[in-house]
Formats: C-alpha cells, structure tokens, sequence
C-alpha cells in the first residue's frame, strides 16, 4: 500500500521479524513491524511498541527501568527489549542512535508544542510524578503544565539520548 501511495519506504527481516521504515512527512522516521502472533485488522492497527535507536544501550536501559519502571524481557548485544508490568505496549531499544542535544540552551523554557512527542506516558496523578521525576535528576525540557486547550496537564522530560518524553494526565487535575 505504501509504494502504491508514492511514499518511500524500505523493507527488511531482522530476529523481531519483519519490518518496513519510512519516513513521514515532519522528517521523524517510522518503523512498522509484523507480529505474526497478532491478527491485524489495519481500519483499526494495533500499536504493540516502539522501536527507539541509541547511542549507548546500557545508558538507555538503565534510564527507561529505573525511571519509568520497564523490565528486560530479552537482551542482546544490539537490542534491549523492554516491557510493561502489565503486558502492554513494549519499547525496544537499538544499538546505532545518535545522542541529540536539545537545540537550545538548558533552562530555555519552550513551549511544550516545540517537542516532536516521541513517548508519551499517562498517569492518573501527574503532580506526584512530577514530584517523583523532580527527585530521578532527569532532564526536564518543560516543567509541569495545564493546557487549557486539550483539558491535560504534562510534564516534558528527555531520556539519556534527548528523546523527548511526555508524562501526562487528563482532564483537570485535583487541586489538593
């Protein structure tokens, strides 16, 4: 379907299985990936996780276990698997990514629609995981934040390789 619509893509097999990459229209390259134990009714695709690439596996492990809670299911010398406790929607990690510092200077605030939003991550209690990240010493980009436009509250944070990450709540939060 993708060459069909004109849009460039390429096609490869790895251990994960099969898997095609394009790149979208703002420039952020996207990975599809066949899961042959999953039947897929593509009106409705099943997101079942996301591929990141790393400048340093390790680094990029020990941030997304110990800040975010994720557990290794399977490891090798060019990925890291990591999942969920609940079973949900898993991250793999890639040897081969490059480390981009934010293009501005640290303490610069921007505005939260500067991030291309590559993670997102919803909790029920945002203000406490605000609290709880404060305390991690990750690299907050954009500090805790009410959108009165989409009715959400997020904080936005970059992991080892300045990947944004957006931890968010919806709905108003409780004032407590």
């Amino acid at each position: 379907m993708l060459g069909d619509q004109g849009i460039a893509h390429s096609h490869s097999t790895s251990q994960f299985g099969t898997q095609i990459e394009m790149i979208g229209p703002e420039e952020i390259r996207w990975g599809l990936e066949a899961a042959p134990i999953v039947e897929m009714d593509w009106t409705h695709p099943l997101v079942g996780g996301i591929e990141l690439k790393a400048s340093t596996l390790e680094a990029q492990k020990s941030f997304y276990t110990q800040v975010f809670g994720l557990t290794t299911e399977s490891e090798t010398n060019q990925a890291i698997h990591l999942k969920q406790s609940n079973g949900e929607t898993w991250l793999r990690i890639v040897d081969g990514g490059t480390a981009t510092p934010p293009p501005f200077a640290l303490g610069e605030e921007k505005p939260a629609f500067f991030f291309p939003i590559w993670i997102s991550f919803e909790t029920k209690d945002v203000k406490s995981a605000n609290i709880w990240l404060q305390g991690q010493n990750v690299n907050i980009l954009h500090p805790l934040t009410y959108h009165e436009d989409w009715f959400g509250t997020d904080i936005i944070l970059a992991d080892v390789d300045g990947n944004p990450i957006q931890v968010v709540q919806y709905g108003r939060m409780n004032d407590d």
